[in-house]
């Protein structure tokens, strides 16, 4: 994104069945809000509750509907302030409000995960976010983008190189997510995540709080 750019955002899952209703906070880094468009769900500036420009809590409960897996649910409208790129300028939290979920007729709460997908991640590129939350105390996720599915290690580092957990797998195409929990890394402060896999190796960083 370019700053001054209008961006229109469409939120798509896999996963939207028997969803009796959502509430989230959604922030954004270098991005102001700029407005709400329904598609398969009704969608309008009531189900929003703008904090300040770049911050905002959404609540939506299930009305009459149609709506499939692969179906198109909503469109966030921003106006780009920083010139970057989306996966580093957009996430969900409960700094304000707890984001969760709603399932089926017992309302069984879900969390929720935002990924972030173009055509320049999927087929060009692996991206490893970073962690969200950061810094954090309990547990953090960490969510990485694939090409093809692929074998790939996650390892886990403190800041003299010692290796705290290793995470090994192969995870499918398209967007990917690994909880870690602070009682599996026995220690704190700075640490270091990489992310292998073939012909590809990349590092952050991240602070577990006591």
């Amino acid at each position: 994104m370019k700053a001054g750019e209008l961006v229109s955002i469409t939120l798509n899952s896999t996963e939207f069945k028997d969803i009796s209703g959502f509430q989230l906070t959604m922030e954004f880094d270098g991005l102001s809000y700029s407005g709400v468009e329904s598609k398969s769900i009704d969608m309008a500036e009531y189900n929003v509750g703008q904090i300040k420009s770049d911050i905002i809590t959404m609540s939506w409960t299930y009305s009459i509907m149609k709506t499939t897996a692969t179906e198109e649910l909503f469109i966030i409208n921003l106006i780009a302030e920083e010139s970057g790129y989306l996966s580093d300028m957009i996430k969900i939290s409960d700094s304000i409000i707890s984001t969760e979920i709603y399932q089926g007729a017992e309302y069984a709460i879900k969390g929720i995960e935002l990924g972030v997908r173009s055509d320049r991640v999927l087929t060009e590129e692996i991206q490893l976010m970073q962690n969200d939350p950061n810094p954090f105390k309990d547990k953090t996720t960490i969510a990485f983008s694939l090409p093809t599915q692929s074998m790939i290690t996650l390892s886990i580092l403190d800041v003299t190189g010692k290796v705290l957990r290793v995470i090994e797998g192969e995870y499918e195409a398209g967007n990917n997510s690994i909880t870690l929990f602070s009682n599996e890394l026995g220690t704190s402060g700075l640490l270091y995540y990489t992310l292998k896999t073939e012909g590809f190796s990349e590092t952050k960083k991240m602070i577990l709080i006591n």
